[in-house]
């Protein structure tokens, strides 16, 4: 469970698949994985999995055994030759791809949360105009990032502490607020717009700059850390139609 990032520029491959396809493949991917963690070698050849397959013509349902899986997301997972000069992904077969793992951890939705409650206040920060144009904007209670927590994945938490936190800062007539839990959702549902791009290649930069002054051991943190120069990337070829596309 996680949030799945593509840095979309309609190669080849991506237009092929259209987004719903490349994202049919990746949880076909997922579901093998998970396959051949949970079932020993001698029994996958009866496991089989109905998956709802995204064509062209509209979607398909179809049932396909640990084989037919396999084969599949081998073909996928090679990539094509056009990988190889890929600047999203330093020459790597589907480096255009990235992930974010549910639920966030306890260590870093703090880490990110402490970020934003130094800097926030500070004139030009990324943290203040970050606030500005996307957390401000943002509902203060009520979805999913507010509810769904406490770390059972088995029930769709997003994340490991059981409420957000809370920040607040301003004068009397100018008090202001943020929680995590709008962090977070920003992070997990950023815009396709070259603006928005912009500010998450520089907001990635800072995470990643806090995470190594900070030294903080999470992997949700090391996971968007590693987006900066991805964001970077696309935010650059944005005049060419680059953008992205995410499935959270």
């Amino acid at each position: 469970m996680g949030a799945d990032l593509i840095g979309w520029r309609d190669c080849g491959l991506q237009r092929g698949l259209g987004p719903q396809g490349f994202l049919g493949k990746l949880k076909m991917r997922a579901y093998q994985t998970a396959i051949e963690a949970q079932v020993p070698p001698d029994a996958r050849a009866t496991v089989r999995i109905q998956l709802l397959v995204n064509r062209p013509e509209g979607p398909v349902q179809r049932e396909l055994g640990y084989e037919q899986i396999r084969a599949e997301v081998a073909s996928f997972a090679a990539g094509v030759p056009a990988c190889a000069s890929c600047p999203l992904g330093g020459g790597a077969p589907l480096g255009c791809y990235r992930y974010v793992t549910y639920p966030v951890d306890a260590a870093s939705e703090r880490a990110l949360f402490d970020l934003f409650a130094r800097e926030v206040a500070t004139h030009g920060s990324i943290a203040q105009r970050f606030h500005e144009a996307v957390l401000a904007r943002l509902p203060a209670s009520g979805t999913g990032w507010h509810t769904r927590r406490g770390g059972d994945v088995r029930s769709g938490s997003l994340a490991e502490l059981p409420a957000p936190l809370e920040h607040r800062w301003g004068g009397l007539f100018s008090r202001k607020r943020l929680d995590s839990a709008q962090i977070l959702v920003a992070l997990m549902n950023p815009g396709r717009d070259a603006t928005s791009l912009h500010l998450h290649a520089e907001l990635h930069a800072r995470i990643a700059a806090h995470a190594s002054e900070q030294r903080v051991q999470g992997r949700s943190i090391a996971e968007l850390a590693q987006l900066a120069p991805f964001y970077r990337a696309l935010a650059q070829e944005a005049a060419r139609g680059w953008s992205i596309v995410v499935d959270s």
